[in-house]
């Protein structure tokens, strides 16, 4: 039988997996009457993230995309995370119970490759949990580490599923919607079970204000229990990008004290994005909200702020690092919402306007951490022109 092993030799995609608890991730989904929102945030620093607009007929090296796309990668030609024309999501979230299937004769899928498989070839998450068992999703390997991912897709219809595999079995997940939304690092069944401990789920546990992986999930599931029922889709997407700030790590200075980071981060970082020409009161690592809004989410500055500083401490000794970017996805009218903490901008992606007939080639729309190098060079060339 015909058996094509996918691989791909972008040592920088391997390097920033070297460290499998520090590739921390937090998505939650929000299905509204105003649309299907999800969100996520990306906690390992590299130098550069890549936006980039993927072509429908893009040939890969065992298949052409029958759709074309939108990803976020840490080069051009990989993708972690991203949404098709047909409003599809997909993204891989780092998992260290995987365990992936021994090899055998299926179609074989480097997981570096997972998220952009999906959106090259899928409309639904019905199609995607079709083809899943007849492909074999094997590990990439970088200085003996081996990449370890779990992925979670979702559709217009508010269809959601997450894909694991454990003890070299595929286990999926899947709800219209899930019962709760939310993924992280941990199996998603194992995160259900540390859920219930806790207040508003069953147990009688205050909410935690850590940064491992079932921290994250439980904060992410007690925002989403808490913000269900916005009143227009602007706000269900600004509940969206707050979620993320209730799970995403500060930056935090090292030789500073725990007041004094605190103090940074709730001035430094609301002077930063509020030049972002929006409504929407936040910013990356804490939560603000408007004035009269409920104000029983966990991450309220006046009261977890310096305790949120001391978790994000102890994170980075750890080896996580603070949040670098966040994205929105509105799947029912086909937008990306993405920003980053070296851009206080939102950069702002209907799928609806771009004609993936007539592109041609794969097209880089933002290349985070080169925001400052640019307006240099900009400025050398004013220079230039005037003298």
């Amino acid at each position: 039988m015909f058996k094509k092993i996918i691989s791909f030799s972008l040592g920088i995609f391997l390097a920033i997996f070297m460290q499998a608890s520090a590739f921390a991730c937090t998505e939650i989904h929000f299905n509204t009457p105003y649309g299907m929102i999800s969100a996520r945030t990306m906690d390992w620093y590299t130098p550069t993230w890549y936006v980039v607009m993927n072509p429908r007929g893009l040939k890969h090296d065992a298949w052409i995309a029958q759709y074309g796309s939108v990803t976020v990668g840490i080069s051009p030609q990989t993708s972690q995370e991203g949404m098709n024309e047909k409003g599809l999501t997909a993204g891989v979230l780092w998992l260290d119970k995987t365990q992936y299937p021994t090899k055998d004769s299926r179609f074989a899928l480097g997981a570096g490759l997972w998220t952009q498989y999906i959106l090259d070839h899928f409309a639904t998450v019905n199609e995607v949990i079709a083809d899943a068992p007849k492909i074999r999703v094997m590990p990439q390997q970088y200085e003996k580490m081996r990449i370890d991912v779990h992925l979670i897709v979702s559709d217009p219809s508010g269809n959601m599923a997450v894909l694991e595999y454990i003890n070299g079995n595929l286990v999926i997940h899947q709800g219209n919607p899930l019962s709760i939304p939310v993924l992280t690092n941990n199996t998603y069944e194992n995160s259900l079970t540390y859920l219930k401990n806790y207040q508003g789920f069953g147990g009688k546990l205050p909410i935690p204000t850590g940064y491992h992986s079932k921290d994250r999930f439980i904060r992410a599931a007690y925002f989403w229990q808490q913000h269900q029922h916005p009143k227009n889709l602007q706000q269900a997407i600004s509940h969206a990008f707050n979620a993320l700030n209730d799970v995403s790590e500060p930056i935090v200075t090292q030789h500073n004290t725990e007041a004094e980071n605190a103090k940074a981060n709730s001035i430094s970082m609301t002077n930063e994005f509020s030049r972002v020409s929006t409504n929407r009161p936040e910013y990356f690592g804490l939560s603000a909200r408007r004035q009269g809004e409920s104000s029983r989410s966990v991450c309220a500055i006046h009261d977890c702020c310096e305790r949120r500083c001391q978790q994000s401490r102890k994170a980075k000794d750890e080896g996580y690092t603070p949040t670098q970017w966040m994205i929105v996805r509105d799947a029912t009218h086909k937008i990306l919402e993405f920003k980053s903490v070296d851009n206080p901008n939102v950069l702002t992606i209907h799928l609806n306007q771009i004609n993936f007939d007539k592109i041609k080639k794969m097209k880089i729309l933002l290349v985070t951490g080169q925001t400052k190098e640019l307006e240099k060079d900009k400025r050398e060339k004013g220079k230039g022109n005037s003298s």
